[in-house]
């Protein structure tokens, strides 16, 4: 019997539903599935990084860090700035996140330490994929 793998799903190929999700969590879960896609890798014998998922985990962390330090009102250190909303705004792929784009300006607009945009709203769940 020919063995069958599932398609891994990098950013172009997430559900849209994701569009809903927490920017900080969505940076945090494309972190971690490009980290577990390469680990997997690993684990079957390459043991060189593949170029693709190299850059992935640079673009995700590079989200994440923007949207931890100038975006997120609960966790900012820094204050927001258009620059920074841009920058992330441009590392989430187009095909998935448009959504995403709308969100991470909601929350730049929040002053530091103001409750989440996203709090209370039943189709915005954190993880909602888990």
């Amino acid at each position: 019997m020919k063995d069958i793998q599932q398609p891994r799903q990098s950013a172009e190929t997430r559900p849209q539903s994701q569009d809903a999700l927490c920017p900080l969590h969505v940076a945090m879960q494309g972190l971690a599935q490009a980290g577990v896609a390469q680990l997997l890798y690993y684990a079957q014998g390459e043991y060189a990084p593949r170029a693709e998922l190299a850059q992935e985990l640079d673009r995700w962390q590079q989200l994440h860090s923007l949207v931890a330090t100038y975006i997120c009102p609960a966790s900012r250190t820094e204050r927001a700035t258009a620059a920074a909303v841009a920058m992330a705004c441009g590392l989430i792929p187009e095909s998935c996140y448009s959504g995403q784009r709308n969100l991470l300006q909601r929350c730049a607009c929040r002053e530091r330490g103001d409750p989440c945009p996203l709090e209370g709203e039943a189709e915005l769940r954190p993880f909602s994929s888990v």
